[in-house]
């Protein structure tokens, strides 16, 4: 199995991304497909533990229109440090995005220098085919890891045993 890897390092940035909006990044868009397994992030000591913070893999269809494609919940997450979240399993395919939405606090966020950021008032988490705001040089302080699904030799040897034995 492969590392999968999205998202932009989660550290401490320059400035804040506000809560009851969800904020989409386009840096590192997802290497293969598979699972996420742990998600990094960091929110801003200034404004408190973000509340009800839910994290999803995005696919982009074509002018900012954006559509989960699976998530979880990570509930109040503490601000002031990267926080981690491990023993996740959420499906990401090649090319997809990580996003969020969380209800209270402040995300660290970069105005300049980034790749981007989507953003869609309220909780869009899960959508279909919603239509986002795409600002150029953002980046948001949200990372994954993950692996690739790991099906091919091994499922096939064992089938092979099945068939014709340990020969």
């Amino acid at each position: 199995m492969a590392v999968i890897d999205i998202g932009a390092a989660a550290i401490g940035r320059y400035g804040t991304a506000s809560g009851n909006v969800t904020w989409v990044g386009v840096e590192n868009p997802a290497n293969d497909t598979g699972s996420i397994t742990s998600i990094e992030v960091w929110f801003d000591a200034l404004y408190g533990n973000a509340g009800s913070v839910e994290v999803a893999t995005f696919d982009h269809e074509g002018s900012n229109a954006l559509s989960t494609r699976d998530s979880e919940a990570l509930g109040t997450v503490t601000a002031g440090s990267k926080q981690t979240f491990a023993g996740l399993a959420m499906d990401v395919a090649t090319g997809d995005y990580l996003g969020l939405y969380f209800s209270g606090g402040a995300l660290e966020f970069s105005y300049t220098g980034g790749s981007g950021a989507w953003d869609a008032s309220g909780d869009n988490i899960p959508c279909s085919s919603t239509t986002f705001n795409l600002t150029a040089g953002r980046t948001i302080s949200l990372y994954g890891t993950g692996e690739t699904a790991g099906v091919g030799i091994p499922l096939f040897m064992h089938h092979y045993k099945q068939m014709w034995g340990n020969n």
